[in-house]
């Protein structure tokens, strides 16, 4: 494999199976490191979890009292604006 180009590209196809046999096995994601993840991703950040929260219950009681102010996507095709 010391043909290969400067970059790193392998030449051959031989060449670009050598490299990928030699890669490391990594793990797959699992349940509890994702949970781990968002918990340091919110615990991380409580102010923007507070203000998207506060954000989404606040127009969940609009859209349930048909007060809310966003454009659907149906009342842009309805009215013809793309």
């Amino acid at each position: 494999m010391t043909s290969a180009r400067p970059g790193g590209v392998p030449n051959t196809e031989d060449e670009a199976l050598g490299l990928v046999e030699a890669g490391e096995a990594i793990g797959v994601p699992t349940a509890a490191i994702l949970l781990r993840s968002l918990a340091s991703t919110t615990l991380g950040q409580p102010r923007s979890l507070i203000r998207e929260s506060r954000w989404l219950t606040g127009e969940t009681v609009r859209v349930a009292l048909g007060r809310s102010h966003r454009v659907h996507l149906t009342q842009v095709v309805r009215s013809g604006c793309r």
